[in-house]
């Protein structure tokens, strides 16, 4: 039927329907819009969540990571500290290194051309003052090796030394050392090591020893630093006074060793210290550089000092 046959109501209800069609077709377009919306919102807020639970949970994680490096850093330091306060017997950094109160601690000759000025020995050991090349306490600085040169630190001499490398000394005075190098004590005044013998025999528990004068200071304890090379005898001495001294190990024969060590004895003043060569075997050391410094007491037992100017 053409529309131009309809009545009024007739268009009136055509034009109704197609507005209803219409609003149909709107409604059930928005209702597509508003189900994608809300499902890309729910897929959101799941990822959103999902990225806020992966970030909280790798954030303990590092935090923990943290907290646990913190607890390891801490308790190696306290490890660290337990072993310095052990081996110093609790002392301070502050209370540990002071001048030494031995001379001649390089065995320079100086004026009087004895390199042994300071030092002496009691009972069967002797003493010498030997080339700083010895043993291989430092090598030659030189660009190339000389004409001869020692295998082993054991066999190195004077003439025959222990060659460590271009212009470099060893690691014990790697640039400058007691004979030569670049601001070494030089060729002609030189220093020396001391080489302590004892032949077999005649062992005593404090009566061979090496004899270390030293400024007079009230103490119970005192320091001892250096080097030390073990040669022949059992790899052990005892440093103190007399028989009041403890026992210093050394861990390898044909090594140089730095020595570091607390020193505990009686409450005495009198300026001398020793090292005690006890072994029945024939012993055969090398010492280089020894400091004996005063190491602060307590209370009764403080350490002071006479120094003679």
């Amino acid at each position: 039927m053409s529309n131009q046959n309809l009545t009024i109501t007739e268009k009136l209800t055509h034009v109704s329907e197609r507005a209803n069609a219409l609003c149909d077709t709107v409604q059930a377009q928005l209702g597509n819009i508003n189900s994608t919306l809300d499902s890309k919102l729910l897929e959101f807020k799941t990822q959103m969540e999902n990225a806020l639970g992966d970030f909280n949970h790798d954030t303990n994680h590092a935090i923990q990571e943290v907290e646990q490096l913190k607890s390891e850093v801490i308790a190696d330091n306290n490890q660290k500290l337990a072993e310095f306060k052990a081996k110093y017997h609790n002392e301070t950094h502050l209370d540990l290194l002071t001048m030494p109160l031995n001379k001649n601690a390089f065995l320079i000759a100086g004026e009087n051309g004895n390199p042994l000025d300071g030092y002496g020995s009691v009972g069967s050991v002797n003493i010498y003052a030997v080339h700083p090349f010895t043993k291989g306490f430092e090598g030659p600085y030189l660009d190339s090796p000389p004409a001869n040169t020692a295998e082993s630190l054991e066999s190195a001499t004077d003439s025959t030394p222990f060659y460590f490398g271009r212009y470099y000394k060893g690691p014990r005075a790697s640039r400058g050392g007691l004979y030569d190098g670049w601001n070494g004590l030089g060729t002609v005044n030189h220093g020396h090591l001391l080489k302590v013998h004892k032949p077999a025999g005649e062992q005593h528990h404090y009566n061979n020893r090496l004899l270390i004068p030293i400024q007079h200071f009230k103490r119970t304890k005192a320091r001892l630093r250096g080097y030390v090379y073990v040669s022949k005898g059992p790899l052990s001495f005892r440093a103190g006074v007399t028989d009041s001294n403890i026992q210093i190990d050394v861990p390898n024969r044909g090594e140089w060793y730095f020595i570091d060590e607390i020193i505990t004895n009686s409450e005495i003043t009198k300026g001398y210290f020793s090292i005690v060569i006890q072994h029945e075997e024939e012993c055969e050391l090398y010492f280089a550089m020894l400091n004996i410094h005063s190491v602060q007491g307590n209370h009764s037992n403080e350490t002071l000092i006479q120094r003679d100017f």
